[in-house]
């Protein structure tokens, strides 16, 4: 009779169980040396990881070749207008579509300007534009840290170097990454840098609130400072109503007030 809850094994199993049942009790043989498993098995989990990175390390290699099979190349006519060319030297953007191509190696995604418009644009192979590129010294913004700035509707946000947009554009200004780091601004506007010069090209910004942000998007400090910079010592004091806290070489102190 089975009570509530219980098994019925079939006899097979059963005789299995009954066996180490009888045979639970552990017997020491002082006269036989103790067979020790834990070297091989450090052998075996060393063995085991060099394969694993093996694995990984062809992975690596095979996609790193794939990419490059699938690259684009910047190549420009005697006019001196570019386009770009597969492996095998068929144009796949012909020269001239646009006024300027700006990236080397067109993987994902490459920089151009249109010949009708200012803008410095991110467009992928099948010439669709992913983003407007922040313009930085006439050109398009510098990458820092595996990432580089992005607008849309004057705001600013950033992509990294596969052209995908990581932080989106929401700030009204924003700084480059550094260790990690980038101060960003809300409710600000530029000023030019000599307002008695019309053709400036160099600006300033002002107003609004300054905060800390890393590179997925976090808030770090409060976007509630005014900004105070200090080229000479290459530091920037965020300063509140109660504290105030100094930003240099990607660094963050509280500093007292």
């Amino acid at each position: 009779m089975l009570l509530k809850g219980s098994i019925k094994l079939p006899k097979r199993e059963e005789r299995i169980l009954k066996f180490f049942n009888n045979n639970s009790s552990p017997q020491i043989h002082n006269d036989r040396p103790a067979l020790d498993i834990s070297r091989p098995l450090q052998s075996w989990k060393k063995q085991s990881g060099l394969i694993f990175r093996g694995m990984m390390m062809g992975l690596l290699i095979t996609a790193n070749l794939f990419g490059q099979q699938n690259d684009w190349y910047r190549r420009c006519d005697s006019a001196d207008n570019c386009g770009y060319v597969d492996k095998k030297g068929n144009f796949m953007v012909p020269p001239g579509k646009y006024e300027r191509c700006l990236t080397d190696t067109f993987r994902s995604y490459a920089i151009v300007s249109f010949r009708d418009k200012p803008d410095l644009v991110g467009i992928d192979k099948e010439g669709n534009i992913l983003f407007t590129v922040f313009p930085y010294d006439n050109g398009p913004d510098y990458i820092s840290e595996g990432t580089f700035r992005v607008t849309e509707n004057t705001k600013i946000g950033f992509a990294d170097t596969t052209g995908t947009i990581i932080i989106p554009p929401i700030y009204d200004f924003a700084f480059k990454f550094e260790k990690g780091l980038a101060l960003v601004n809300i409710g600000g506007h530029r000023v030019s840098s000599n307002p008695a010069d019309p053709d400036c090209e160099y600006y300033t910004w002002t107003g609004g609130h300054w905060g800390v942000i890393d590179k997925n998007g976090k808030v770090v400090l409060d976007i509630n400072y005014h900004y105070n910079p200090d080229p000479a010592s290459q530091k920037t004091e965020l300063i509140g109503e109660d504290e105030k806290f100094i930003i240099e070489k990607g660094q963050i102190y509280k500093a007292k007030k």
